[in-house]
C-alpha cells in the first residue's frame, strides 16, 4: 500500500477511536452526575432522620456514591487525556499525508515529463525512419536571376517657388522635379555598365499609384525597389491616379512596409530618393533588409547624381555598401552640400558590404555565400546561423530537437525578435519543419521536434 493510503487509513482509525473515547467520556460524565446527585440526597436524608441506625445507613450509601463519583472523575480525566493525544496524533498524520501527497504529485509530474520526452523521441525516431535518408553533400548554387529593379516616380503637384524683384513685384512659378531626367541618366549608366547583361531593363512606373506598387510587386518580383519623388519624415508621396485632378497621395511608412512585406519574395534593397525619408528606415527594415534614404531635403541635381552613380556601381558588381560609398564620393565633388544626405540602414545580421546584387558567372566566392542566399532565397546570415543551431539540436539526443527562440537568441547572442522573425520565415519557406509550434505569453516560439528539411540541408551544404 502506498504511503498516502496508509496514512489515510491511520487517520480513519484515529477518528474512529476518538469517537469511541468521546462516547466513553459521555457515559462517565453521566455516571459522575448521577453519583453526585445521589450522594447529596443521601447526606440530606441522614441529616433529617432522628434514628441513628437510619442515619448510618444513609451515610454509608452517600459514601458509596461519593466513591463512584471519584472513580468516574478519575476516568473522565484519563479519557480526556486520551482524546487530546488522539487529536495530536491525527494532526501529525495529516501533516505527513500532506507531505506524502505533495511528494507523490512531484513524482507524477516527473514521470509525465519523462513520458512526454520519450513520446517526442519516439515520434522523431518514427519520422526519421519514414523520411528519406538525407546526405550532407555539396549542392551547386543555382545561377541567380538577372537583377530586377522596380523604379517608381511620382510628382503630381509642382513645388511653388516665389521670387521678389528689386522693384518689389513677386513672381510665383510652379516647378516639377526632374524625375524623367533622373530615369534617363540611370538607364544610360546601366546600358554602359560592365555587366549590363545581368540587369533586366528597369521596370518604370511613372506617376506611380499605390495600385502600381502592389501590382508591380506581384508582376516584377523586384530585388530592388526605388522611389523618386517627394517625401517627409512620416512617409512618401504617390499619385492619386486621377487624370482630371491629379493630387498627392501621402503613404505613411508603416503602410509602405506592409505592402513591401506582403509577398513571398520581398525585395532585398529599398532606395528612397526623396527628402527626409531616413526617418522611416527603422519602420521599413522588418520588410526590407537594406534601406537607403535621405537624411534631409535633397536638391534635384544631387538626387540625380546620387541615382546615376549608385546604379552604375551596382551594375558593375559592386556591393550595395560600396555603391553607396561611390555615389556619395561623386556627390562630394558635384553636390557638396548634399553629399552626406544618402544614408543606409540595415537589418541585424545583414552585411551591406557583402550584398552583391549583380554577380558575374564564376565571381562567387566562399566569402560571400551569405550574399547568394540573401539574393536568391531571402536567407541572411542570421537564418543560416539559426539553421546550424537547429542542426546541432537534432544531433543532441537529450534535447529531442526542441527549439526555443528565446534560448536560441541567447545562444547566438542576437535580438529575440530577430530570431522569431527568421524562424517564421524558415518555416514558411520550407527550410525548417516542426511537429508542434507553441507561442508563450512573451511571443516567443517553442518548436517541438524542430528539424531541417531537404531544402534546409541543401542551404547548409551548398
Amino acid at each position: 500500500m502506498a504511503r498516502p493510503d496508509t496514512l489515510r487509513s491511520d487517520i480513519a482509525r484515529l477518528v474512529s477511536k476518538e469517537g469511541d473515547l468521546r462516547k466513553d467520556l459521555a457515559r462517565q460524565r453521566t455516571a459522575a452526575t448521577n453519583a453526585s446527585k445521589t450522594a447529596s440526597k443521601k447526606r440530606q436524608d441522614a441529616a433529617k432522620t432522628k434514628s441513628d441506625s437510619t442515619r448510618k445507613m444513609h451515610e454509608r450509601s452517600a459514601e458509596q456514591q461519593e466513591s463512584k463519583l471519584a472513580a468516574a472523575e478519575k476516568e473522565i480525566g484519563r479519557i480526556t487525556a486520551l482524546i487530546a493525544d488522539n487529536i495530536k496524533a491525527q494532526a501529525a498524520k495529516q501533516r505527513s499525508l500532506t507531505d506524502a501527497e505533495a511528494s507523490e504529485r512531484r513524482s507524477s509530474d516527473q514521470q509525465d515529463k519523462r513520458r512526454r520526452r520519450e513520446e517526442i523521441s519516439h515520434a522523431r525516431a518514427v519520422a526519421r525512419a519514414q523520411a528519406p535518408t538525407l546526405a550532407y553533400v555539396e549542392v551547386p548554387v543555382p545561377e541567380p536571376d538577372k537583377l530586377r529593379v522596380l523604379y517608381l516616380t511620382a510628382n503630381p503637384e509642382p513645388d511653388e517657388v516665389t521670387t521678389v524683384a528689386p522693384d518689389g513685384t513677386t513672381t510665383t512659378v510652379g516647378r516639377y522635379l526632374r524625375l524623367q531626367h533622373e530615369v534617363r541618366e540611370v538607364q544610360r549608366e546601366l546600358r554602359g555598365a560592365k555587366y549590363r547583361d545581368l540587369v533586366q531593363p528597369i521596370e518604370l512606373r511613372p506617376a506611380a499609384t499605390i495600385d502600381d506598387l502592389v501590382d508591380a510587386m506581384n508582376d516584377v518580383r523586384p530585388h530592388l525597389v526605388h522611389f523618386s519623388g517627394h517625401g517627409w519624415t512620416g512617409g512618401v508621396v504617390l499619385d492619386n491616379g486621377d487624370l482630371q485632378d491629379p493630387q498627392e497621395l501621402p503613404v505613411e511608412f508603416d503602410v509602405l512596409a506592409r505592402v513591401l512585406a506582403a509577398t513571398d519574395s520581398p525585395p532585398q534593397v529599398l532606395v528612397l530618393n526623396a527628402c527626409q525619408t531616413l526617418a522611416g528606415a527603422e519602420t521599413l527594415l522588418p520588410a526590407v533588409p537594406v534601406v537607403i534614404a535621405m537624411a534631409d531635403s535633397i536638391d534635384d541635381t544631387a538626387a540625380i547624381v546620387f541615382a546615376r552613380r549608385f546604379y552604375a556601381a551596382v551594375a558593375s558588381a559592386q556591393p550595395v555598401g560600396m555603391a553607396l560609398a561611390q555615389a556619395t564620393a561623386v556627390m562630394q565633388v558635384t553636390a557638396v552640400e548634399d553629399a552626406d544626405l544618402p544614408q543606409m540602414r540595415v537589418r541585424d545580421g545583414v552585411e551591406a558590404d557583402g550584398l552583391v546584387l549583380v554577380r558575374p558567372p564564376g565571381a562567387q566566392s566562399a566569402r560571400d555565400r551569405s550574399t547568394v542566399l540573401l539574393h536568391d532565397h531571402g536567407i541572411g546570415p542570421l537564418a543560416v546561423r539559426l539553421l546550424r543551431h537547429v542542426q546541432s539540436l537534432e544531433t543532441d539526443g537529450t534535447l529531442g530537437g526542441a527549439l526555443s527562440t528565446n534560448a536560441a537568441a541567447a545562444a547566438l547572442d542576437v535580438d529575440p525578435t530577430a530570431v522569431r522573425t527568421e524562424t517564421r520565415r524558415l518555416l514558411e519557406g520550407g527550410y525548417l519543419a516542426t511537429e508542434q509550434t507553441e507561442v508563450d505569453a512573451t511571443g516567443a516560439l517553442d518548436l517541438l521536434g524542430a528539424r531541417l528539411t531537404v531544402e534546409g540541408v541543401a542551404v547548409l551544404a551548398g
